[in-house]
């Protein structure tokens, strides 16, 4: 839990793994193709990939939606 938000975090042996699991999911919905929102009422999943990590944030708030997003994808710290 993040305040009121709700962070899911999937962690896969290898990128591959996550690629095969992707396959199957509707990334809009954070969910399995053709099933409706599991998440909950009024929950409105944000769903990111960074190399084998799948997370599916559960929020009503667009900012910290986006901070999340660029801070699981922005990588390993530059020089």
């Amino acid at each position: 839990m993040l305040g009121p938000s709700r962070l899911e975090v999937f962690i896969y042996p290898s990128a591959d793994a996550v690629m095969r699991d992707m396959q199957g999911l509707d990334t809009a919905l954070a969910g399995p193709r053709s099933a409706p929102n599991q998440w909950g009422i009024g929950m409105h999943p944000t769903f990111v990939r960074s190399a084998n990590l799948i997370a599916v944030f559960l929020t009503e708030n667009p900012t910290q939606s986006e901070r999340l997003t660029l801070a699981l994808t922005a990588g390993a710290p530059q020089p």
